[in-house]
């Protein structure tokens, strides 16, 4: 998946089910093998007890604690950013971020988090970021930059962080016509979900790689180590594991069905949300399957049961024309144009946006008189 930020740069996340898993120690680990193979990396301790420099012994000074009274400059200022860095002996920069900001994310405005991790990418090729265990305002908006992510934890835990990295990085569509909205993933979770539960099941446990989830422009690919057991053709409903433990742990907890059905699931979930089914292969010593995309016609995917009737919703035709509008044409409400374009009053655009944002169809981005409202899933 190409990089969020940055052409050059890669980010790559550091993600604990729980505490307690390793996440910093193999973010530092990470970090000197690629110093060792002389790579310039920048580790970004985002945890709010700065897990990475009281492991690597170093202090750092501190970044000013509120980003809204004129010092967000540094955050955009390489030569300034580099002063707030600790470099330890075997060459790896750390930056540490105010444990405030984890909490109170009116410190840290979004354009200024965003010039931060702008700025990281002219300073190294690497930037790992040690996000830790848990998710706080700070650590979320982080990772919409991560363009990798490498998950620590059991696997019932990485399985599900697997499922949230593929769905903040897949899209989600929707369009309104005449009364009625429709939305569609763009592609089937409950087939993705199963190609991770059989990747992990079936593995090669002896093979030094791990389980690789690939997210392109046109498709998803789910890379496990090992080859398959039994020719391609014999896949489907057969069932021939190196892990018959692991997969009856697998069963017990409701993530496997009957044995030897998951492929034929899979296909028959891609079929029916309209897309091609997937493609089985061996790579070498990897087993690969790939989920085709629906390109730029995900819209064609919308299934009936992805259909809203917005009047049954309690929605007028204001309303229902304002959210075509925001979705459809990609326009962009405040309190006055609203106004202008309805011939409302500001009391009637408070209700009426009000009722779009309760019903989770519109969102409200910025403060004060900057607010604007915007469709969900669509970006400010």
């Amino acid at each position: 998946m190409p990089a969020a930020v940055g052409s050059t740069s890669h980010f790559i996340g550091f993600l604990g089910a729980k505490g307690g898993v390793g996440t910093t120690t193999l973010a530092i680990n990470t970090a000197s093998v690629l110093l060792s193979g002389e790579h310039e990396a920048i580790l970004v301790d985002l945890q709010p007890i700065t897990s990475a420099l009281i492991t690597l012994n170093l202090a750092a000074p501190a970044l000013p604690a509120n980003m809204t009274n004129g010092n967000g400059g540094v955050l955009a200022d390489a030569n300034a950013l580099q002063g707030f860095m600790v470099q330890h002996s075997n060459g790896l920069r750390v930056l540490s971020l105010p444990s405030p900001w984890h909490y109170n994310d009116a410190l840290l405005p979004a354009e200024q988090l965003d010039a931060l991790f702008r700025t990281i990418t002219t300073l190294a090729p690497f930037v790992l970021v040690d996000i830790g265990c848990g998710l706080t305002p700070l650590t979320r908006r982080a990772l919409a930059f991560i363009d990798r992510l490498i998950a620590c934890g059991t696997l019932p835990e990485m399985l599900d962080e697997a499922e949230r990295f593929i769905r903040r990085n897949t899209r989600t569509a929707m369009k309104v016509v005449g009364f009625e909205s429709t939305q569609v993933t763009e592609y089937p979770y409950d087939a993705i979900r199963e190609a991770l539960v059989n990747a992990m099941a079936h593995r090669d446990y002896d093979h030094s790689s791990g389980i690789q989830v690939n997210v392109f422009d046109d498709r998803l690919e789910v890379m496990s180590p090992g080859k398959a057991l039994i020719p391609l053709s014999e896949l489907e409903g057969s069932h021939v594991t190196r892990n018959e433990t692991l997969c009856r742990r697998f069963r017990d907890i409701g993530e496997m069905e009957q044995f030897g059905t998951g492929i034929t699931k899979m296909k028959r979930l891609m079929r029916e949300h309209g897309l091609e089914e997937p493609v089985f292969e061996e790579r070498g010593t990897f087993f690969k399957t790939t989920f085709p995309g629906p390109g730029d016609q995900i819209l064609g995917l919308v299934p009936r049961a992805g259909v809203t009737n917005l009047r049954a919703l309690g929605l007028n035709e204001r309303q229902i024309e304002a959210l075509r509008l925001m979705v459809n044409e990609g326009i962009e409400f405040t309190n006055q144009n609203y106004r202008e374009h309805f011939g409302v009053v500001k009391k009637t655009v408070v209700r009426d946006l009000e009722k779009l944002i309760e019903h989770g169809l519109v969102r409200r981005v910025g403060r004060g008189r900057a607010i604007k409202y915007v469709a969900v899933g669509l970006m400010p």
